[in-house]
């Protein structure tokens, strides 16, 4: 199988058939939809701009970066909608008809949500497309508009707002994908994103003074997010105003993987300046208890991010540059 090559969503699925059906026993039924969807997506790297698990296969040792992102991202998008299934109400529906609507959903909510990337389901010369055909296409494009850049921080911001189409998808596949529908739906997709820009803001002012980093990786997200010329000059204003934690407006329609994503973007963005001050450990404690977590659920995501991190180190080379890898060390083996 080669991500590169045509035909390569249909190998795809016929090597992880058997795969997907873990996703309704282990990892399915041990939590709830959004905890079970969490496990399959941390690990990948994903939600933090990175591509560093890959699929058991063969020859996924010779894939590009961009080919490793995509099928993490189709992986996701598929695991998403078989394990929130259940929660939709279509528990008795074959694992088979899952996956096929899930392609399907996967074509028909990129061509309506992010019409920037629309594919046509015909050829030039009229012949109808297979939904396969759709989805392989239109992945392609997903992907080849994140571009690719050196930095981590850029990465982060570019990829990491992959998180939020799995996300919004796992809502659209289980609808109708009318017009109404897809309207609210690419509402969505911007309130998330200027939601993003609030947690940057909140973090940076976390200290009271706003780093040059800092004011960078808004920039990186601002080249990222795609937003509509009055988002972002929201998003501006809200960046050089401040926005206090218990002020923070965030659509998260009490979604506990959504407020896991928001509370670990912002312990990746106090990490910008290379070290956590005394008041950003205040801070993220308050924005804690504000996503209605405990604090041993703030501990957690620290622990998953640092030791993400030091089991990574060599492949996360950018991050190196910006945290002593025996500073992450020494917190880690100490919250352990």
């Amino acid at each position: 199988m080669n991500p590169g090559k045509k035909g390569w969503l249909q190998e795809y699925l016929d090597f992880r058939k058997e795969k997907f059906n873990t996703y309704l026993t282990d990892k399915g039924k041990a939590a709830l939809p959004d905890q079970a969807l969490y496990r399959i997506i941390q690990p990948t790297g994903l939600m933090y701009g990175q591509s560093i698990s890959a699929i058991e296969h063969t020859e996924s040792v010779h894939w590009k970066e961009k080919d490793r992102l995509k099928i993490l991202l189709t992986e996701c998008l598929i695991g998403s909608s078989i394990i929130f299934s259940r929660k939709s109400g279509k528990e008795s529906e074959s694992l088979q008809s899952t996956i096929d609507r899930s392609i399907e959903g996967i074509g028909s909510f990129y061509n309506h949500v992010f019409p920037e990337i629309s594919t046509s389901g015909t050829t030039w010369l009229g012949k109808k497309k297979s939904a396969v055909e759709v989805a392989e296409q239109i992945l392609d494009k997903r992907i080849d508009a994140i571009g690719k850049d050196s930095s981590f921080w850029v990465n982060f911001f570019h990829r990491s707002l992959l998180f939020l189409d799995i996300y919004i998808f796992s809502g659209w596949v289980h609808t109708s994908g009318d017009k109404m529908v897809a309207d609210f739906f690419k509402f969505q997709r911007e309130e998330l994103r200027l939601s993003v820009v609030k947690i940057i803001t909140s973090a940076a002012h976390a200290n009271q003074t706003v780093e040059f980093e800092e004011r960078k990786l808004l920039e990186y997200f601002l080249q990222s997010a795609n937003l509509s010329s009055e988002k972002k000059k929201e998003a501006l204003q809200i960046f050089e105003q401040g926005v206090e934690v218990e002020g923070l407006e965030l659509p998260t329609n009490n979604s506990w993987i959504l407020r896991k994503y928001f509370l670990e973007m912002a312990i990746l963005t106090t990490w910008a300046d290379k070290q956590v001050e005394e008041k950003e450990m205040i801070y993220l404690s308050r924005l804690t208890k504000h996503l209605n977590f405990s604090l041993a659920d703030m501990e957690t995501s620290v622990i998953a991010l640092e030791g993400f991190v030091l089991q990574h180190w060599v492949e996360l080379s950018e991050l190196q540059n910006k945290i002593g890898y025996e500073q992450v060390s020494e917190r880690y083996i100490k919250r352990m």
